[in-house]
């Protein structure tokens, strides 16, 4: 249970979002209408060993009957509490230790009341049921202005009689919620302090009794209550009146949400996310420092393809509805090409992170953010840091990528891992694919099935890649709630090799447009010629230049070969060894990658007094200077090739940091230009 808890410490550790409530509030009065014909919720207990159903309890996976957008995400189904609130997201558990959801917090990150967001609450206090047939739910109307309600009927507020009734309602298309109420006779404990309000999906660390706007909360239940976004008010003792509506009305020309990297490689990248209901064009920005765009592209898409980027480079992209104001950013780290054999123990990785080699995919609920990450609080397979994950919450399924490698089609490659659990855990797959990212996962490596092993078990696998080019291997870790501990260490992965006379055969890009070849030879008596062969898929191989070496050294003999003109994309190399025995010997295959596109960059970075912009069509691209706050600088540029752009200052500048924001029809990538 040690072991467990200090996932649990890590867990909260990494809850951290700045998600806010996009919702305006308003108070009306109106008619409180019992529903008939409604559904009885089907209660479970949730903490059975001291309270019973009537006490603690909740439904979960409530049909809403049609798609709801709360905060930008669409939910298909609610889950209904005793203690009169909701959640949109994870659904409650049930617990053998007391998970407190009588203690009302809309600002919480504590316990398991940590994940169930976002929170509808009503009413959120320590309720008790007459009936356990007192919380139930009924969908009325017709597509698309369907409403939903939640009700709780005659419930008891901490002791006595039935004190209140309440209703929470959901109205499709317009994403409004409200609150009504009808007041029962009881009054309850002299001592009463319920919580109205509503969250966003994500929770924040708390300083003192302050957050960001990440939950709006009401100061009372008056009928001119106001809401507060910044410190909870959680003891309201006075009930809403008879026909007392609380509404929560989206905002408008808000920023989309689910933004997630879709899928990426050394080099590309495709973001997608939700679109917000009445917006129908975005803008947006990509850029590999950290300030919010002046302005960017506007697109009616909802999902979008980057190429040209850098190798192992930091990404920020900023979005925002183009009727609104309000930018929302999401980072990520493009890939690093490696090479083999390549060998990962985790022991270089900092603060509980994965490696920066490494990167990770959420595909579980979007709040309980179960994730990989590194620790040294339990025994790796070697060395002092292990990789963990786990299911304390939610069903899991999260990966982890491998960098990327050049894989030759046809050749042989062995994986290797290991892996353990704390006791029975969940599924371990292994699959491989072109890019990064689940939906690129489409051949399977291996699988591990109810991991249960408390020791590390050694698993070596074999596959033979189908194409040749960038691949990326990842790790999914599949289950459903449990207190356990999934363990994976020692990741290692290299080619097979094939017998050879030449060794050391090795091919490398010199410069954007040429191929090195390089090889040796040990003892070689009489003189060999050596047919260098190029191929594109490794099928068929054409000959591309021949070396002979006629006088030789009695050991060591050294081979260079450059081809001047290699193909756009994939090349794979080999050498065909002819010797003066007439014996014929194929080397390994080797691979190398040309890009057709040119990486977008500034060039000499920092200068002084003007930069160069190296891109692909710069005939079509517009380019602004600005300063750190947004202010637009007066340039000159000058298309200096088919490749490259001049900017030049029409006045001096100061020491420091300028944005470059280079704008083409389909995008706008923004570069930092340091000036010295």
């Amino acid at each position: 249970m040690k072991k467990f808890l200090s996932f649990l410490l890590l867990l909260q550790y990494s809850l951290v979002g700045k998600a806010q409530v996009n919702y305006d509030f308003s108070t009306a009065t109106g008619t409180f209408t019992l529903l008939t014909g409604d559904v009885v919720a089907p209660l479970v207990a949730a903490y059975s060993p001291t309270k019973p159903l009537l006490d603690e309890s909740f439904a979960n996976n409530i049909p809403i009957g049609f798609s709801f957008q709360y905060n930008g995400i669409n939910y298909s189904t609610i889950h209904l509490n005793a203690n009169g609130f909701a959640s949109l997201g994870t659904p409650f558990l049930s617990s053998t230790t007391n998970p407190s959801y009588e203690i009302n917090e809309l600002r919480s990150i504590s316990g398991l009341k940590a994940t169930i967001r976002p929170i509808l609450a009503p009413f959120w206090d320590n309720l008790l049921l007459n009936t356990a047939n007192d919380i139930s739910y009924k969908t009325t109307g017709n597509a698309p202005n369907r409403i939903f309600t939640s009700q709780w009927k005659n419930m008891i507020w901490q002791d006595g009689t039935s004190a209140i009734t309440f209703q929470l309602k959901l109205y499709e298309t317009t994403n409004v919620i409200e609150f009504v109420y009808r007041s029962e006779a009881g009054s309850g404990v002299a001592v009463k302090s319920a919580s109205i309000g509503i969250t966003s999906e994500n929770t924040q660390i708390v300083v003192a009794d302050h957050d960001s706007t990440n939950f709006i909360a009401l100061i009372n239940a008056s009928p001119r209550a106001i809401v507060d976004r910044i410190t909870e008010v959680e003891t309201i003792d006075v009930k809403p009146r008879t026909g007392q509506v609380f509404r929560f009305t989206p905002k408008t020309c808000m920023p989309p949400s689910g933004l997630m990297v879709q899928d990426f490689t050394t080099t590309t990248a495709t973001i997608k996310w939700t679109p917000t209901e009445g917006t129908a064009n975005y803008e947006y920005a990509i850029s590999n420092i950290d300030v919010q765009p002046v302005a960017g592209t506007v697109s009616n898409l909802t999902q979008l393809s980057f190429s040209n980027l850098s190798p192992k480079t930091e990404y920020f992209f900023y979005i925002k509805s183009a009727c609104g104001t309000v930018w929302k950013k999401l980072s990520f780290k493009t890939s690093v090409l490696a090479t083999l054999p390549y060998n990962e123990g985790f022991e270089d990785a900092i603060d509980k992170s994965m490696p920066g080699t490494m990167t990770t995919q959420n595909s579980s609920n979007a709040f309980a953010d179960i994730f990989w990450q590194t620790t040294n609080l339990l025994t790796p397979a070697s060395g002092t840091k292990t990789a963990i994950n786990g299911s304390p919450f939610t069903n899991s399924k999260s990966w982890i990528f491998t960098p990327s490698f050049n894989f030759i089609a046809g050749r042989t490659y062995e994986l290797t891992y290991k892996v353990s659990a704390t006791g029975s855990a969940g599924t371990l797959n292994v699959k491989y694919g072109q890019k990064a990212g689940e939906s690129a996962m489409n051949t399977t490596i291996g699988t591990n099935s109810n991991i249960s092993n408390t020791s590390y078990s050694n698993k070596i696998f074999t596959f033979s890649p189908s194409v040749s080019g960038e691949h990326t291997i990842g790790f999914s870790y599949e289950s459903g709630v449990n207190n356990q501990l999934i363990l994976l260490d020692d990741i290692a992965l290299r080619l097979i090799p094939l017998p050879a006379t030449a060794t050391n055969f090795s091919v490398s890009l010199t410069n954007e447009k040429e191929v090195k070849l390089s090889w040796k030879t040990l003892n070689e008596d009489t003189p060999s010629t050596f047919i260098i062969e190029r191929s594109p898929d490794g099928k068929l191989f054409d000959e591309i230049g021949t070396l002979t070496k006629t006088i030789l050294l009695p050991e060591i003999n050294e081979y260079e070969y450059y081809d001047r003109k290699p193909l756009v994309g994939v090349n794979l190399y080999r050498l065909k060894q002819k010797t003066a025995r007439e014996t014929i010997d194929y080397t390994a295959t080797e691979i190398v990658s040309v890009n057709e596109d040119l990486f977008v960059e500034l060039y000499p970075n920092p200068s002084e007094k003007e930069v160069f912009v190296k891109m692909k069509n710069p005939e079509t691209t517009n380019i602004k200077v600005y300063t750190m706050t947004g202010g637009e600088l007066p340039i000159t540029t000058q298309i200096m090739n088919t490749y490259e752009i001049k900017i030049t200052p029409n006045q001096p500048l100061y020491q420091g940091i300028y944005l470059v924001n280079i704008i083409t029809e389909t995008e706008t990538r923004i570069l930092k230009w340091v000036v010295f």
